[in-house]
């Protein structure tokens, strides 16, 4: 939608960054209804990972040969994996790095930390470049299943009730954006002649 003036509204994303400069206190409150709304998500995500270490190894730290530490020396937490299952709304520009697109959703679940996702997507693209690696990925699927282990059954889980909210949100974000935009354009109008 575009009409006379500075201002352009092509997509949520710059719906989220209208909305955030004339009204930001709505644009908190679509985070915090997006967490409201992903909050089944993110608690069979939780309940996916397990509360011990995943295999004997991850019991202590983790170092790679450059000195990375993937896992501190207390070893795996399940409770603190869980810290890094987090739900979070964007509005930031969409932007290629190295033939990629960086920032292209606008509603997300995730699950960060390096440790954590070798846990939940190893095996996926390949089955290991050396033998620990190959061993790795082979009690994980063994144990915990094939890749994408904590998120995506949890999101399968709760689908079409989070489909279904975060589309009524996406319609609200709208109608605010155009209300705000409406409204700046009117008062525009009022300085214009007054």
């Amino acid at each position: 939608m575009s009409f006379s003036g500075s201002m352009e509204v092509v997509g949520l994303k710059d719906a989220l960054r209208e909305v955030n400069k004339l009204n930001p206190q709505f644009r908190r409150q679509v985070t915090k209804d997006f967490q409201k709304i992903t909050a089944p998500v993110v608690a069979a995500a939780k309940e996916n990972l397990p509360t011990k270490p995943p295999m004997s190894g991850w019991a202590k730290g983790w170092k790679t040969p450059s000195g990375f530490q993937m896992l501190p020396a207390s070893g795996w937490s399940g409770s603190t994996a869980g810290k890094f299952i987090k739900s979070q709304v964007s509005g930031k520009k969409p932007r290629e790095y190295a033939g990629q697109m960086q920032n292209a959703a606008v509603f997300v679940v995730k699950f960060a930390g390096m440790v954590n996702t070798v846990f939940s997507v190893a095996g996926r693209k390949h089955s290991g470049s050396s033998k620990q690696g190959e061993n790795m990925i082979k009690v994980l699927e063994y144990r915990y299943g094939k890749p994408s282990r904590v998120l995506w059954p949890a999101y399968e889980a709760n689908r079409a009730e989070v489909e279904k909210q975060v589309e009524i949100l996406t319609k609200q974000v709208m109608a605010e954006a155009s209300a705000r935009i409406e409204l700046s354009k009117y008062l525009k109008r009022k300085r214009e002649q007054g």
